[in-house]
């Protein structure tokens, strides 16, 4: 089991180093980084860990099982259209970030043998400013390979951390480095989101959000789906 986590760890070091632009960057990623999104804790409230818990009884073969946070979950609303004709698994949970999506990978995940997975995951760790772009990077790579490790035959499918905040420009240099290294990822098929459509061209509002410029209104879902369907959903 140790020689086991040794070689985890070895290989998040590895991918993140090859990743960083500079010995600055991988100055600030030293192991604490990397562990404040990588590293598996428990949900954090009591709301949270009861829905997770009821989502255990999901069962079957979902088309879709769609995993993540308030993005993820909110899409509920309008599943029926986005995914017509098509059964889906929502284990979106509000307020998640990469480390408790993790932990519920770990111990709370359905035993279930879904199609495709749609993992929507990372907003709500660039929120907070002090955790560096490629902790939240590292989170996300481990994240994705805890899916492929439990769902070995679906085909994963990662959205990209959207735009969010003020002109939707927060964090944006950060975010968008973030997605540029989710694109290369073996195995993995990165959705091809238009964000100049979803962000009504970066305006101050938009229609496709609800007022607080982080969630998606019915007409950004559906742009979502235009960018699964042109990545080959």
């Amino acid at each position: 089991m140790l020689r086991t986590k040794m070689i985890y760890h070895l290989a998040i070091s590895v991918i993140i180093t090859s990743f960083l632009p500079s010995a600055a960057n991988a100055a600030s990623c030293d192991r604490a980084t990397v562990d404040t999104a990588t590293k598996p804790i428990a949900e954090q409230s009591a709301s949270r860990m009861d829905k997770a818990q009821k989502m255990v009884a999901y069962q079957g073969q979902p088309d879709i099982l769609l995993i993540g946070d308030s993005i993820a979950a909110r899409w509920k609303k309008d599943q029926g259209r986005d995914f017509d004709g098509l059964s889906v698994a929502n284990m979106g949970l509000g307020g998640e970030r990469i480390q408790e999506l993790r932990w519920r990978l770990k111990h709370l995940a359905p035993k279930v043998d879904p199609k495709r997975v749609l993992l929507i995951i990372g907003t709500n760790n660039l929120r907070v400013k002090s955790i560096a772009t490629c902790a939240v990077f590292a989170g996300i790579y481990a994240a994705v390979n805890d899916v492929k490790a439990l769902w070995p035959d679906a085909k994963l499918f990662v959205m990209p951390i959207l735009p969010r905040g003020k002109g939707f420009r927060y964090r944006q240099q950060d975010r968008m480095e973030i997605n540029q290294n989710l694109s290369t990822l073996n195995n993995v098929t990165f959705v091809k989101v238009d964000e100049d459509a979803l962000t009504c061209g970066w305006a101050k509002a938009c229609q496709n959000y609800l007022t607080d410029n982080v969630h998606l209104a019915g007409s950004g879902y559906a742009i979502l789906r235009d960018g699964l369907d042109r990545s080959g959903f």
